[in-house]
């Protein structure tokens, strides 16, 4: 009787208004969840080229062996040391005297270290046609003593290496690196070959042409992020004899245990020219890499704490839809409905949010690779390893999540889940 009075209108309203808000905070919710799926793949894309960039600038051969190395700088007044023969004088009188240190197997003097990079000059060739100025005809120019090559173990490949007339009037040599011959000379003897950086032809103070005398495995003197090391030209360091320049000491053991001999050597050659910057080349080299640490750690923490929430988060949804659809499911399995049927009902929307959430965490990590171009060390901003290896760790995280409420639905009983209703 009393089911005879119920006013099926009503309910039905109520039903419908039930569900209107039921859809209405399924939409926000999914919405949520897809936003958050988008930042953590955004992240996830940021660490994992920021990780793959420090372990290859980590395992990267610089071509030269940097241990038991100190390094130091110095910078000559113009008042003391006014002309090039003054300063390349102090030079000379220096690495004499640090070459009788006890410990020290080689000393040498260095415009530029590896990984510092070049003076990049444009470079005319004897015999070929001057480049078009607009060309990117270039190579790295550095400027060494003759000891330069054995304090950092690079070894002569062909020809000979530096010597200590090298760089005087009617001596201008050079040395270059294989990866220079690549470059300008490919299939062809470098050796004796002449070039000269490009100048203004109007120029009084023309550079001299220079003869190759020697070839030397490649070093990376510039630019990581390149594949292949940059073509390097090594010139005579008196050619130039700059105010500033950068000293290297091989010691036998460690480069702290010659540090107070090596200041009071100096100290006997000109005990007012100051040296600054004193450390093992290693610890120099280590602080390069140091904001691929930072910036590696900072991206891996936020894209873990991300993915940490993005599983809790789908985790949860997935069950509360769970809880809210039991009746529903529980008809649907007393009509017959298969577990696998049940089990896919629930995964649909994880599998849909999945799916938008990794178009839109895909273009965004794409848009973050147009800011990180300059950090990247030798990979492609848009790396496919790292995009799919992280698309398909998000994924495998997601379906984990909406997978265990998905099983649990399938043991529901119906009677029970009928009963709830």
């Amino acid at each position: 009787m009393q089911v005879s009075r119920t006013n099926v209108n009503e309910i039905l309203k109520e039903g419908a208004r039930g569900s209107s808000g039921s859809a209405k905070a399924r939409r926000l919710t999914s919405a949520m969840v897809i936003a958050e799926l988008t930042l953590t793949l955004v992240l996830l894309t940021g660490a994992g080229l920021m990780i793959r960039s420090f372990l290859k600038l980590y395992s990267m051969d610089l071509g030269v062996e940097t241990a038991h190395i100190l390094k130091m700088r110095t910078t000559l007044s113009a008042g003391r040391y006014p002309t090039p023969e003054k300063r390349q004088q102090f030079y000379d009188a220096l690495l004499a005297r640090l070459g009788t240190v006890p410990g020290v197997s080689a000393v040498a003097t260095a415009t530029r270290l590896p990984l510092e990079g070049g003076d990049g000059r444009q470079i005319e060739f004897e015999g070929r046609p001057a480049p078009d100025p607009k060309a990117t005809l270039r190579g790295a120019f550095v400027f060494v003593s003759p000891g330069y090559f054995d304090a950092l173990s690079i070894p002569l490949r062909r020809g000979r290496l530096l010597r200590d007339q090298d760089g005087m009037p009617g001596s201008e040599t050079v040395v270059v690196s294989e990866q220079f011959v690549a470059r300008f000379f490919p299939g062809e003897e470098a050796l004796g070959k002449r070039f000269r950086n490009r100048t203004d032809p109007g120029r009084k103070d023309a550079n001299p042409w220079l003869t190759i005398v020697g070839v030397v495995p490649s070093v990376r003197q510039a630019n990581p992020q390149n594949a292949d090391p940059d073509p390097v030209a090594y010139q005579p360091f008196r050619q130039r004899s700059p105010g500033g320049t950068a000293i290297l000491v091989r010691a036998a053991g460690t480069p702290t245990s010659i540090m107070a001999t090596v200041r009071q050597a100096i100290q006997e050659v000109d005990q007012d020219q100051p040296m600054f910057d004193l450390k093992a080349l290693d610890e120099e080299l280590a602080m390069q890499q140091w904001p691929y640490v930072v910036f590696g750690s900072m991206f891996s923490i936020f894209a873990l704490t991300a993915l940490v929430l993005s599983a809790v988060g789908i985790y949860a949804v997935t069950s509360y839809a769970v809880t809210q659809r039991t009746s529903e499911i529980g008809v649907r399995m007393a009509l017959g409905a298969q577990p696998k049927q049940v089990s896919w009902l629930i995964l649909k929307s994880g599998c849909w949010q999945l799916a938008i959430g990794l178009t839109l965490g895909l273009l965004g990590g794409w848009g973050v690779t147009f800011v990180m171009r300059s950090l990247v060390v030798q990979i492609s901003p848009t790396d496919p390893v790292t995009f799919v290896g992280i698309a398909s760790l998000l994924s495998a995280v997601t379906l984990a999540a909406c997978i265990i409420p998905a099983r649990r639905a399938t043991r529901l009983d119906p009677l029970q889940a009928l009963n709830r209703s």
